[in-house]
């Protein structure tokens, strides 16, 4: 519908039309003034992680 046929016309499309009409459609306003983001004080060890035992099936099926 907009004419692309390769990888850099949708790159182009992407950057020169998508980008801006989709940011002028769904953007709001942040509902305060400043940064979202906060220092964070404390300790990761262990936090993220999980170990878990898996087993791969012969078709590849990967299971817990």
């Amino acid at each position: 519908m907009a004419g692309v046929d390769d990888i850099e016309a949708a790159n182009r499309w992407l950057r020169e039309v998508y980008i801006g009409e989709h940011n002028a459609r769904f953007a709001v306003t942040s509902g305060e003034d400043g940064s979202a983001f906060i220092a964070f004080v404390g300790h990761l060890d262990n936090v993220l992680e999980v170990k878990a035992e898996r087993v791969v099936s012969n078709d590849n099926a990967v299971r817990l």
